[in-house]
């Protein structure tokens, strides 16, 4: 059963070892392997596992939502701003009228309402991949569908460092991240953590699915680039 291809793919080129380049290539004649990814895809903070009833395993994380407004964060910045102001201020000249103190007082009101309800971070949790046992099969959510890979076609799991891009285009700032990718029978590599700054979580989803797959865990260094 071949991988099963329903979201978008880029082509990276790739040498005998290492077959994996991020960003923009040349054209290149040598064997090319595909890296699916998901749309927008972000760097992944936190990366976890979960076992979920009828014998699944799902790696999730967090990742970073640009269009969220982390009103809790900014509730506690009010707050923070408030109370030096007030030192400050009735440090000098005091509250002059029942006005002043009424205005502090709601805007010590709507700060502790956003810093109770609203969000502290941007970052969201998404699922990454899903080890079914039951089925035999690794799959990824990509736009409402999947990407689903068997056991018997998974050759290896490869784990290694790179520069991953901040921004979701794929342009700009790139920073050093880690990385776990999944090579295919046909040599063709899924992201499992994409990139992420957690070493240790990181590796040790590579260990559980080498384990459980019966596949070598590959380390490449800073060999993906």
């Amino acid at each position: 059963m071949a991988l099963v291809e329903l979201g978008l793919t880029r082509d990276v080129a790739m040498d005998e070892k290492l077959p994996v380049k991020w960003g923009k290539q040349e054209p290149v004649v040598q064997p090319s392997a595909r890296v699916v990814s998901t749309p927008g895809a972000r760097m992944v903070y936190s990366p976890f596992l979960k076992e979920r009833p009828g014998r699944t395993l799902q790696v999730r994380g967090e990742r970073d939502n640009p269009a969220v407004v982390p009103w809790g964060f900014w509730g506690a910045v009010m707050l923070a701003g408030l109370l030096a102001a007030m030192i400050v201020f009735r440090g000098s000249s005091g509250f002059q009228s029942m006005w002043d103190l009424l205005w502090v007082m709601l805007a010590v009101v709507a700060g502790s309402v956003m810093l109770k309800l609203g969000k502290k971070t941007s970052l969201e949790e998404h699922l990454l991949c899903e080890l079914d046992l039951m089925r035999g099969i690794v799959t990824w959510p990509v736009q409402g569908t999947e990407l689903a890979v068997p056991f018997d076609e998974v050759e290896e799991l490869v784990f290694g460092m790179t520069q991953y891009p901040i921004s979701s285009d794929g342009e700009g700032t790139k920073v050093h991240a880690f990385t776990l990718l999944l090579r295919d029978a046909q040599g063709r590599l899924v992201p499992i953590v994409e990139a992420s700054p957690h070493k240790g979580e990181t590796h040790q989803i590579g260990q559980v699915f080498s384990r459980v797959l019966e596949v070598p865990l590959t380390y490449v260094g800073m060999g993906i680039k």
